[in-house]
């Protein structure tokens, strides 16, 4: 179980749905994948930020992902290998 302590601190993540809105309208996000260790935590801030990304017109998706941080280094991994000509 996770503190209160916890909880008050992502309770201020209300203000990362109005900050992601814009960029997310930018791209035209549909999904945002929510990976590495904040990821553990999303059922701290994840309803307030869904609403707060509702309030600011987005309807993107919010997933989480299984692969937590492990996807970011093989992410790093691919892009380094087609940026050095290796593949």
């Amino acid at each position: 179980m996770k503190s209160a302590e916890a909880k008050a601190i992502f309770d201020e993540f209300d203000n990362l749905g109005r900050f992601l809105s814009p960029w997310l309208n930018k791209f035209g996000a549909e999904t945002l994948v929510i990976g590495g260790n904040i990821s553990y935590a999303y059922d701290l801030f994840g309803p307030i930020f869904e609403i707060e990304l509702r309030m600011a017109g987005r309807e993107t998706q919010v997933s989480i992902s299984v692969l937590k941080e492990t996807r970011l280094f093989q992410g790093a991994h691919i892009f380094l290998m087609k940026n050095s000509g290796r593949q």
